[in-house]
């Protein structure tokens, strides 16, 4: 759960119109498909069901729904259903070589776990450039449907 802080004082639009931007929002963003997504939005909390093909477009879903003005909190339980399936040794490798090609992180001192999808890091990185690069990998290889990041900065 995301809970979404108002930076500036305006009146707050009623649900319904919420929900309508909301629905606009995602209609217009092509890089998500929105086709099996459900919205719901009762006194400012918007409430995301459904399913999306990658773990990045749930991600983007988020970071598109915690701008709309009068959103006040944000549930989104959204899964992920690959379009197609992935082994979990090839998403593991997938990682560890982007992650090997990222000059700000040491892919030595990174573990990369994978079970059914769920990719979960841990390990050092020296800044939080590295923590950020690392993560936006994980979200960004295909097959990943859930992800914890684990890793600890330990600045050198």
């Amino acid at each position: 759960n995301i809970r979404v802080r108002q930076l500036y004082s305006s009146e707050v639009p009623p649900d319904d119109q919420i929900k309508a931007t909301v629905m606009n929002i995602l209609r217009w963003d092509s890089s998500v498909d929105s086709s099996d997504i459900l919205i719901s939005v009762e006194n400012g909390v918007v409430t995301v069901d459904g399913s999306v093909p990658a773990f990045w477009q749930k991600v983007r879903v988020e970071e598109l729904l915690t701008e709309v003005n009068g959103v006040v909190m944000l549930h989104n339980r959204l899964t992920v259903v690959p379009s197609r399936h992935y082994v979990d040794e090839l998403i593991a490798r997938d990682i560890v070589v982007a992650l090997d090609r990222n000059a700000l992180v040491n892919v030595n001192n990174i573990e990369v776990q994978v079970n059914d999808g769920k990719v979960v890091l841990s390990g050092n990185v020296e800044s939080y450039s590295a923590f950020k690069s690392a993560e936006y990998i994980v979200k960004n290889t295909d097959g990943v449907i859930d992800f914890v990041n684990n890793i600890i900065i330990v600045p050198l």
